[in-house]
């Protein structure tokens, strides 16, 4: 009798199976494809002058032919309302520049400039789209966070026909492949997913053990990407088998960028260059910032004017004969004794192997000569260009001795060895100086050039590498702080005017994207290490700068008016919504990776400077309070799992209550009756990243995070609450409520400890700025005085009367607007500017039901035009770890998806399909309470329309048998609409679909018996697994599930990925 001993695995494994020999390695287990499998031919760097994929090839070397010599000026620019994050880069094909953006694709002339087409979208795109001819129509594939892949003919705009998008479990932030008329994509959800090119059809897909916002590189049938659950794979690209993981990856993950193969001329081997990122965080006592202490360390003896090490023109290697080449021996024994600093990693492309070298002889590893430079906080270092004439890999170090902070840029290294290249000059015409290494960079190649440009619209320049420094007619300077200071090309930046002229037209370049209505609320700045560069095309360079397509040419007359602006086109929302059972299994899921893991440390996110505000360093305007150190608060936990109790399955209720009562409840290590920080030291990470020895070694000292729980804040008085945070009251109300099942004996045992610490409020002034500390203070009070009552104490008077007060000042209040209005860079109020990072989330942080009822029955109308100006200037706001934020910074904070999410769900109390299109993936690889409370707020709204229910949902039968499924479909009390459903069409001749056709159902709704009969001979022993599609729809509303058949499966044991 062939049965599953292993389903756990099983499903949590490799999802998609066909044969399964227990004694194949993990590296060799295959995935299903309903495809003929066939080996896709080799692809090399581009050969054509198109620009037709992110980093121009799928090697990703950032190269083609085309260059683009002399001096350059502005011959056209497009200015485009819909937000453009700054890593989207334009793509080129067909004469079209094609342009991601928050509200759909927009193509545009390469000629002229002109707009030729829209294709809108509600939800934002993830990254650039691919260009790609299949069965003779060029067609542009992107990504978006709908959760799907669209198909778009490039000529026309137009859907192409009998493409239908496969839906993901979350947003695809990736730019895909296409190779083989097959679409290779990573998506949020962990999955990579190998898709058909012509009918979007899953052909097979991968698991990995975290969100994947790299986009792949692929040579000779291998696909290259890393995860951010800190591991490198090269998977088969016909079949999805793995061929190798890497070691875990040191850094903050992989973000916004993509991996780059070398191929090494000598050897003919090829490398995968993976960059990551620091994973630091910057507090006010003990301020990291990588390039500053590498410019202490690396620099220490060297003085300003002078590089790292001695240079010569006579090193040979790849390089032009000539070329200036510098010794990185500092650099290179740096690395080998902090190694843990070191963000770029190059992979052997057959075994994953990293490659070291010992040039010294003193028998340790040396790794490539890369410093943390030509960066920001946080965020990932620029990937390298491999230019297609010398052969020589590029990438931004640091080699200048600069004072406080190093310089550097692109430098070719003689891979292998101590030597790097000089081939990058600096901000002026004729420079020789580099660039400042904490000042984000990036760089493409054409022909013999490499392009550049800096942050913050400031400079961008080329240079021919085959010429050494110092030659004439070798580098051009495009343009330097008159682009942002609106000089060069006057209002190209039209999108990113607060109505603040000398913010505006300031050429540091720090100004916010506001729209067109000049919105106070903007949060998306120009300085994260998220930075897209020069695109050279059809004797032009492209760039986007400002939310503007701006094009460079010898040409060019610098013309002082823009074209039109490119405005936003209405976009219908078609994607089908998750079922709510879908919801429950993912919020018992992460419910369940907590109580496995026992009680977790706080959750460890870099956002970038503005972290300097966030950790109780300051305590004057500048402060944000103790929020950094995420959900340090044990009421943080009590309150979420209890929010999420009432939707858990019987078992998990039970498991929450013992959990909390173990870990939270009084008496217990982290009691929310005295803990105030949950420390450092104990508990169980949350993130999958390495935290830096040096960056947890400060944990404990004075005004730090505490290692051990802690009774006292980092910093008493500094103007949030002294000694108490007030949301714990709250969290006790609820504790004493279901942990005690609402025993007034158990809640006086509470109250009588806690009652004590309730804290006066802040002033009415402080308040009205910060409501997120206003909304503590009110769930505080609500909790204590619901706790006193149900105790069988009378409620206190006095803090009844400040309950309404604070109530009141609430809604009388209520702004959308920010009081922090924009200003100049180091000028007055410049550091309390940064408060505007919590612009969309100020309002509705620490949101609790009970204040959002009361929102909603007094300023609801005020609500919705804040969240619709919100939507609107923030559109990636739903996004956890958003790679773009205010000032320097990178990462967005992760309280706009919790803020805004609930202000939807809560005080305009949207329904659930309006909801769940906003549902992302947690930001911590566990224990992400955010994202449990945006399942819970979600699972507890209305489904509107009618619901889709399968029982079951996967079934297990040896060769040629059959399987039933039961499919219940079952409309609301305000739904009359009859629903059809649809079966999708049989994967394979040997399944048989009864009844195959679609089948209705009128109001109220009913259910059918499907079944599925394998067709083989009993005698047929192969392990096959079938997935078939289930849709229904009626009117606007469209749900999807599917179900799933294992035929033969055998007693093995398949790789585990634990979460």
């Amino acid at each position: 009798m062939k049965k599953i001993i292993n389903l756990t695995a099983l499903l949590i494994g490799l999802l998609v199976i066909t044969q399964m020999n227990p004694l194949q390695p993990q590296h060799k287990a295959k995935a299903s494809s309903l495809l003929q499998e066939a080996t896709p031919p080799p692809v090399t760097a581009n050969a054509s002058n198109d620009w037709p994929m992110l980093a121009a090839n799928p090697q990703r070397t950032s190269w083609t032919p085309e260059e683009v010599r002399g001096n350059l000026n502005v011959e056209w620019y497009h200015p485009i309302e819909p937000y453009i994050p700054y890593k989207i880069q334009p793509i080129a094909a067909n004469g079209k520049l094609y342009i991601s953006t928050a509200r759909g694709l927009y193509t545009f002339s390469a000629t002229n400039g002109n707009l030729l087409w829209v294709y809108p979208t509600e939800l934002p795109l993830g990254h650039s789209p691919t260009i790609a001819t299949v069965n003779s129509t060029s067609i542009a594939y992107v990504g978006g966070y709908d959760r799907k892949i669209h198909a778009i003919d490039a000529n026309s705009g137009q859907a192409v026909a009998g493409y239908t998008p496969y839906l993901a479990e979350a947003g695809f932030e990736t730019n895909p492949l296409v190779i083989n008329n097959t679409i290779y994509a990573g998506n949020r959800d962990g999955y990579f997913y190998a898709l058909d090119a012509i009918n979007g059809n899953l052909l097979w897909r991968y698991k990995t053990d975290g969100p994947i916002l790299f986009s792949a590189a692929y040579k000779n049938g291998v696909l290259y990407f890393a995860a951010n659950d800190a591991y490198a794979y090269a998977l088969d690209a016909t079949n999805g088998s793995l061929i190798w993981k890497s070691q875990k990856l040191l850094g903050a993950g992989f973000h916004s960028y993509w991996p780059v193969i070398y191929t090494e001329k000598a050897t003919g081997k090829d490398y995968v260059i993976f960059s990551s990122g620091e994973n630091y965080r910057m507090d006010t006592q003990n301020s990291i910032k990588l390039p500053h202490i590498e410019t202490d360390v690396l620099f220490k003896n060297i003085p300003v004017g002078n590089v790292i090490g001695p240079s010569s023109t006579a090193i040979p290697g790849d390089w032009v004969a000539g070329t200036v080449a510098m010794d990185a021996s500092i650099i290179t024994n740096y690395y080998e004794s902090r190694p843990d600093r070191r963000t770029v990693f190059v992979l052997n492309g057959a075994t994953g192997q990293e490659f070291t070298f010992d040039s010294d002889n003193d028998g340790k590893a040396e790794y490539a000569p890369f410093t943390w430079s030509g960066v920001t906080h946080a965020g990932s270092k620029y990937p390298p260009v491999i230019n297609g004439v010398d052969g020589v890999y590029y990438q931004g170090t640091a080699y200048y001795s600069g004072g406080w902070v190093s310089r550097g840029g692109p430098v070719g290294w003689k891979f292998g060895t101590k030597y790097i290249s000089r081939v990058d000059t600096g901000n002026g015409p004729g420079a020789t100086n580099g660039h400042a290494s904490d000042e984000p960079m990036a760089y493409s190649s054409g022909g013999k050039l490499i392009y550049w440009s800096l942050c913050c619209d400031r400079e961008a320049g080329g240079y021919d590498v085959t010429i050494p420094l110092g030659q004439p007619n070798r580098d051009w300077y495009y343009f330097g702080y008159s682009l942002a200071s609106n000089d060069l090309a006057p209002g190209y930046q039209q999108m990113y005017n607060a109505g603040n002229a000398a913010a505006y037209n300031e050429g540091n370049g720090w100004q916010i994207y506001s729209g067109k209505n000049q919105s106070k609320n903007g949060i998306y700045g120009k300085h994260s290490n998220t930075q897209s560069p020069p695109i050279p095309y059809q004797g032009k360079l492209f760039m986007l700068k400002g939310n503007a397509l701006l094009a460079f040419s010898p040409a060019g007359t610098n013309p002082k008016t823009p074209l039109p602006l490119a405005t936003i086109v209405p976009a219908q929302s078609t994607t089908p919504s998750p079922t709510k059972i879908e919801l429950t299994q993912r919020l018992e899921a992460e419910v369940q990776k907590m109580l496995a893991a026992g009680p977790l440390r706080p959750g460890f996110h870099s956002s970038g400077f503005f972290d300097l505000y966030g950790n109780g360093g300051y305590s004057d305007e500048r402060t944000f309070g103790e929020i950094f150190d995420y959900f340090q608060n044990p009421a943080d936990t009590v309150y979420t799992l209890l929010l999420a109790y009432p939707h858990l399955s019987s078992p998990t209720q039970q498991q929450v209550k013992t959990y909390l009562q173990t870990y939270y409840g009084p008496g217990a290590p982290y009691d929310f009756t005295k803990i105030v920080h949950i420390g450092w030291g104990t508990g169980a990470a949350r993130e999958a990243f390495v935290i830096p020895a040096d960056m947890s070694s400060w944990w404990g000292q004075p005004y730090t995070s505490p290692y051990n729980p802690a009774t006292q804040p980092i910093c008493g008085g500094c103007g949030y609450w002294q000694y108490f945070p007030p949301f714990s009251f709250y969290g006790a109300w609820k504790y004493a409520q279901i942990i005690g099942n609402n025993n007034p004996a158990f809640a006086k045992n509470i109250f009588d400890q806690m009652s004590g610490k309730l804290e006066a409020p802040l002033s009415d002034n402080t308040f009205i700025k910060k409501p997120y500390w206003l909304n503590q203070y009110i769930a505080g009070y609500k909790g204590y005085l619901e706790l006193q009552k149900l105790a069988g104490y009378s409620q206190n008077q006095s803090i009844l009367t400040t309950y309404q007060r604070l109530l009141n000042l609430r809604v009388n209040n209520f702004s959308k607007d920010t009081p922090y209005a924009p200003t100049l860079y180091g000028g007055p109020g410049w550091e309390e500017s940064h408060n505007n990072a919590f612009a969309v989330a100020r309002n509705f942080m620490f949101l609790t039901p009970e204040l959002a009822d009361y929102l909603n029955q007094h300023i609801y109308s005020q609500v919705e035009a804040a969240v619709n100006e919100y939507n609107y200037v923030a559109p990636y706001w739903f996004v956890s770890k958003f790679d773009h934020s205010y000032g320097e910074a990178t990462f967005q904070h992760l309280y706009d998806y919790p803020a805004l999410f609930q202000a939807k769900a809560y005080i305009l109390q949207q329904p659930y399909d309006e909801l769940v299109k906003w549902l992302d993936v947690p930001a911590f690889y566990r224990g992400d309470l955010f994202y449990i409370q945006n399942l819970a707020a979600a699972l507890g709204t209305a489904e509107t329309g009618f619901s889709l229910n399968v029982n079951p949902a996967i079934q297990f039968i040896d060769a040629g048998n059959s399987a039933t499924y039961n499919i219940q479909v079952q409309h609301t009390s305000t739904f009359t609409e009859t629903v059809t459903l649809h079966v999708g069409n049989s994967p394979s001749p040997n399944l048989v679909i009864a009844p195959p056709g679609p089948t209705t159902f009128p109001n109220p709704g009913g259910q059918m018996t499907l079944t599925l009969t394998d067709t083989h001979n009993p005698s047929f022993s192969d392990g096959v697994w079938y997935t078939v599609p289930i849709s229904a729809t009626a009117g606007q509303f469209i749900r999807t599930t599917s179900i799933s058949l294992l035929v033969n499966g055998k007693e093995n044991f398949l790789p585990v990925i634990r979460k």
